[in-house]
């Protein structure tokens, strides 16, 4: 381009070679931007291609058969299903089960068995490769999806709680629920009597998934939740096997009131839940290999499923003998743990006052080139993930999207000071040295009269960025709110399929962003005024620097090379 220019210029086509330099500044400035447009494109083209994206098995599609209402008989008829993950691993070969209407049927078997793989395809999770899953005789894909959701009530192992209240919770099995009728359904899962001794009742607040209530409550809230949903078919996923024998009798009473005039799938792991089952299934490979009455199947001893009883018994003494071992150990060991935890804890003030000086070091010791600095700004930031994380994890009071935002802010905030940063400001420091000594030499009066002028922009810079301070922290407090209802709804993606809820989270995530958004427009307009009142006091000052300069050649005490050569040293 400069060749060109100066082609040019021979030619006679330009005035001088200082027009030519501008010219040639100006249009490769305008270079700079293109890389970043080029990675915005290539973002927006992933972004838009998952927006767009078609599931094969839609919720919102409207497209199906609409019913009054269902009596709620299941059949699995010659099912043949493997994972999409895992394609080539068969999970049913030929599966074939049918619960009749009203009657409770539960899956047992070993772990791996595809007992909880009937569960995904009555909610249609998943289809299957061949053969048909059918409601009320009627192949399930043939309903619309979102209605026949709204007939099946699932309750899993581990229940999935939104970081709300309780009465948020309760409620997404319906949304239009009134509070007596959360306050019904709580009372039928065993749940009101606990949640009305909370200070807060309805409104408290359960904390992410659920980590501020223990493993019975949550399951009893999960219980409401599926009741308030009314469905004609339960689905009851483990419902009871991740607690404890006091908790378990607790669940498993609300879960018999509800199961009545219900047809009810179970996939038990604990034996004694199913006893009173009208059947029960063992599932092995893929394949149903003995069906029938409780009492039926203990006549057999050689049947597969009182094997099942047995092991189940032999491995509940060996827990027992275990348990006790582990109660001693973990009683001599703990202080020293309590310990080792507390000490390092009571020096994270000193640890921290310690980074900014190591990082220093390791960036003047370290610097061999630009491929040296960005490989010693990727360790400082790893470095700083590790430490963060570990102090992160000792937080009760974070939840995984503010904690996570946390961490990648901080690390790349790290990075920006000792990177790129640091080096900006050692530059700017001897730039500013050098060019006060230069004015100083050339014209130490006119120097120290248009050093009085600078300062000003500099105090109305910092009064600005203090101003935006307060906004960026009630900005950061939405974000994450907003960071934390996406949590959420990832982790609990099948729950909030399930129960329809997709529309609702999109809603609240969307009245979480709007608070930041409308927080944004006033940071933006505060920190747009104070940009352009920025700008004026630069252009102000160096007018008033030119002026003063102008004022010293007419009087005779400077020259017009020394005016220009201390206010573009200044500058």
């Amino acid at each position: 381009m400069i060749i060109f220019g100066q082609m040019i210029a021979a030619f006679g086509d330009t005035s001088s070679s200082e027009t030519i330099l501008q010219r040639v500044n100006k249009v490769s400035l305008r270079f700079v931007y293109l890389g970043v447009g080029a990675g915005i494109v290539s973002f927006l083209r992933k972004l838009f291609k998952t927006i767009m994206r078609k599931p094969e098995i839609d919720s919102d599609d409207a497209v199906g058969i609409v019913l009054e209402d269902i009596k709620g008989d299941v059949e699995l008829k010659d099912v043949y299903f493997s994972y999409p993950s895992r394609p080539e691993q068969l999970i049913f070969d030929g599966l074939s089960l049918q619960v009749s209407s009203g009657k409770t049927e539960a899956l047992v078997g070993e772990s791996g068995s595809g007992k909880s793989t009937v569960i995904n395809l009555v909610e249609r999770f998943y289809d299957p490769q061949a053969g048909e899953v059918c409601i009320d005789g009627i192949n399930i894909k043939s309903f619309r999806l979102g209605w026949i959701r709204q007939k099946i009530g699932l309750v899993s192992q581990e229940p999935l709680l939104f970081t709300t209240s309780i009465k948020d919770n309760i409620s997404h099995g319906r949304e239009d629920a009134t509070l007596e009728e959360i306050k019904e359904a709580a009372e039928l899962a065993s749940a009101a009597t606990f949640i009305e001794k909370l200070p807060n009742g309805y409104d408290s607040t359960v904390g992410q998934h659920g980590t501020q209530l223990s493993g019975g409550q949550k399951q009893r809230i999960a219980i409401a939740r599926a009741i308030l949903k009314n469905p004609r078919i339960l689905l009851l996923d483990e419902a009871t096997s991740a607690l404890d024998l006091e908790s378990e009798r607790i669940v498993q009473n609300a879960l018999n009131r509800i199961m009545k005039n219900r047809t009810t799938l179970i996939v038990a792991h604990r034996l004694s839940t199913v006893t009173n089952a009208d059947s029960i299934s063992v599932v092995h490979q893929g394949k149903i290999i003995e069906q029938g009455h409780h009492d039926e199947l203990v006549k057999d001893p050689q049947g597969a499923y009182s094997q099942l009883i047995r092991l189940q018994e032999a491995h509940q003494d060996d827990d027992h003998h275990v348990d006790a071992g582990i109660t001693h150990s973990r009683s001599t060991r703990s202080l020293p743990l309590q310990q080792s935890t507390c000490n390092p804890a009571g020096t994270v003030s000193q640890q921290t006052a310690l980074i900014p000086s190591s990082t220093a070091s390791n960036k003047s010791t370290k610097h061999n080139g630009t491929n040296s600095e960005k490989k010693n700004e990727n360790s400082d930031g790893k470095n700083l993930k590790k430490t963060s994380f570990g102090r992160l994890l000792t937080l009760s009071k974070k939840e995984t999207g503010a904690l996570g935002g946390r961490l990648c802010i901080d690390a790349l905030n790290l990075r920006r000071l000792v990177g790129d940063n640091l080096a900006v400001i050692i530059q700017c420091t001897a730039s500013l040295i050098s060019g006060i000594a230069i004015a100083m030499i050339s014209d130490w009066k006119l120097s120290l009269v248009i050093m009085f002028i600078i300062p000003l922009i500099g105090l109305q810079g910092y009064a600005q960025v203090k101003f935006l301070k307060g906004f960026s922290q009630d900005a950061k407090m939405m974000y994450e709110e907003a960071s934390q209802v996406a949590v959420d709804a990832v982790v609990s993606i099948k729950t909030i399929a399930s129960f329809c809820a997709q529309k609702r989270v999109v809603t609240i995530y969307n009245n979480k962003c709007q608070a930041s958004r409308i927080q944004g427009i006033r940071t933006g307009i505060v920190g747009g005024l104070g940009f352009g009142f920025s700008n004026l006091m630069v252009y102000t000052s160096s007018a008033l620097c030119y002026f003063v300069g102008a004022q010293f050649i007419s009087h005779g005490k400077s020259t017009f090379s020394s005016v220009f050569k201390v206010i573009g040293m200044h500058q």
